[in-house]
Order: structure tokens, then sequence, then C-alpha cells
């Protein structure tokens, strides 16, 4: 599904995935935080 368009998708998605962080980050501290961050380099890498 996703995986068609990914690489076009892929600055959007970076997009959403620092607001989405950016976000949550306001609400509450997780640890989870720090394997979104991994991720996120790890696609725009």
């Amino acid at each position: 599904m996703l995986y068609l368009d990914w690489r076009n998708n892929q600055k959007i998605r970076f997009s959403w995935q620092l607001l989405l962080f950016n976000h949550s980050n306001k609400v509450r501290m997780k640890p989870v935080f720090g394997l979104q961050t991994a991720f996120i380099f790890w696609v725009t890498s």
C-alpha cells in the first residue's frame, strides 16, 4: 500500500512524523521517542 509511494511521500511522512513527535512531546515524555527519532533518521538517511 504505502510502499508504492514511499519514496514520493518520504518528505511528507517526515514532516508528519515531526508534527506527531512535537505534539506528543508536549503532552508527555516517553522513552518511545528515542525509537521514533532513530527511525526518522534511518528513513531520511
